[in-house]
């Protein structure tokens, strides 16, 4: 009996860290719904504002699936300044990403939970809670 429980000890345990290997790589041919870093899937935009799930990057052709390729001359924010002020709509995010240059956007709203790494072709967007823009930072 005392080896029955063990056995099924030792099995759930490899069972939970074979769950929590999971590969970050798409599988072949496939395509792979963003989640959020609990494993939950994306939820639906808040406020009317278009956005990924928190912390994710969206490229130029919203829902697309696809990202634009790397210019390689990184993210410059000066450009992208007219966005301030001004309602966060996907048009206004994709015109603000095209003119910074970035390969890459993010919409963050108040006490979102952010990733924080660096990545020099991404634009921050960083709306209120009413989703009006009130900084355009790359990082």
């Amino acid at each position: 009996m005392r080896s029955i429980g063990a056995a099924a000890g030792l099995l759930a345990t490899a069972l939970m860290a074979a769950a929590c290997n999971g590969s970050d790589e798409p599988p072949p041919g496939g395509s792979v719904t963003p989640q959020q870093p609990g494993g939950t899937t994306a939820s639906p935009p808040q406020g009317g504002i278009s956005t990924s799930p928190p912390g994710a990057s969206i490229g130029s052709s919203p829902g697309s699936g696809q990202t634009p390729p790397a210019t390689g001359e990184g993210c410059n924010p000066a450009p992208a300044q007219f966005a301030i002020g001004r309602v966060a709509t996907p048009a206004l995010i994709e015109s603000a990403r095209q003119a910074a240059g970035a390969r890459l956007v993010r919409v963050l709203r108040p006490d979102m939970a952010v990733t924080q790494e660096y990545s020099p072709d991404r634009l921050n967007v960083l709306v209120d809670e009413g989703g009006v823009v009130r900084e355009v930072t790359c990082w």
